[in-house]
């Protein structure tokens, strides 16, 4: 499959996921639950590729903190604030603010590394953050939704931003990459079961007897197909043409939001969505400006 292509469908995948997290969010199914069941079937789908690509999960030290970290960060920490805010936020918006999650990133690293980003990425971020703050002040206006679950939703972005950082820096040297994430979503599973058990939670959605069961196992298969999607076009392209996943998964949480739930823009927040778009280009480099080079990316660096 051809690098775009690939992209286009990670995208995709990205938007229909957050849709389906808001059918089992409006079912009533607590998160713990629901982000329970969804690691478990994508774990145990990524532990069939690995047995049928003849490889084993690595166990040592380093590559278990890297699992725990790495998956609380990067995979529980943003879906469990999905499946909690998703009942009181259009899928689309939440989509297009978990697209902040590059600039973020930038922002993140910067403050660590004690570096000021250079004139074009803080000109991305800004704008980015333009976007955001519209977006609130939008949302608390016209009441269409309560400007609070948006605030916690922005939850989600950092948390990938730090996800982004911490694999970036403690990423086991040798590993490979369907292994690391299997390794992530088998023991996140593990951890949320406790979870489950701790709080008595008695959900299933083996019977699929409803819709938000089907959702569940739809998500849990995604999640797998995405991941092995992603390392498989990372190995073809760098981080700029990667972080292009953000505009296709803004259009489909979009449009899926619009298809299953009815969910409209007003023109105020279709430009909050553009400028966030806007920052999103101007920070990977896909804008560039006259007599000015957009500064590269490393390799790996866009948004997961």
């Amino acid at each position: 499959m051809a690098p775009s292509l690939t992209i286009m469908s990670i995208g995709l995948i990205v938007g229909v996921s957050f849709a389906l997290t808001k059918i089992a969010a409006l079912a009533g199914i607590s998160a713990i639950a629901a982000l329970f069941w969804s690691l478990a079937l994508a774990g145990i789908i990524l532990l069939g590729v690995l047995a049928v690509r003849g490889e084993r999960l690595n166990h040592d030290w380093a590559h278990l903190r890297y699992y725990l970290f790495a998956g609380l960060l990067g995979v529980t920490g943003p879906n469990f604030i999905a499946f909690t805010v998703l009942a009181h936020v259009p899928a689309g918006l939440f989509t297009a603010l978990v697209m902040l999650s590059p600039l973020a990133t930038v922002a993140v690293s910067a403050v660590l590394d004690r570096a000021l980003p250079d004139g074009r990425r803080s000109l991305g971020i800004l704008t980015g953050l333009a976007g955001l703050m519209l977006t609130i002040l939008v949302g608390a206006e016209i009441g269409d939704f309560d400007a609070r679950w948006l605030i916690i939703a922005l939850a989600a972005p950092l948390l990938l931003a730090c996800g982004n950082i911490y694999r970036n820096r403690a990423y086991p040297a040798g590993s490979k990459p369907i292994g690391l994430a299997a390794g992530m979503l088998v023991s996140q599973a593990i951890i949320w079961w406790g979870l489950v058990l701790a709080t008595g939670e008695t959900y299933s959605p083996i019977g699929l007897s409803g819709p938000e069961d089907r959702a569940l196992f739809a998500i849990g298969a995604l999640s797998a197909v995405s991941y092995i999607l992603t390392f498989a076009v990372q190995r073809r392209t760098d981080g700029v043409g990667f972080s292009q996943v953000g505009y296709f998964a803004t259009l489909s949480g979009i449009a899926c939001g619009a298809i299953l739930f009815g969910e409209t823009l007003s023109w105020s927040l279709a430009v909050s969505l553009a400028l966030i778009l806007l920052g999103l280009g101007i920070t990977n480099g896909h804008l560039r400006f006259p007599g000015r080079r957009a500064g590269g990316n490393r390799p790996g660096s866009g948004m997961q």
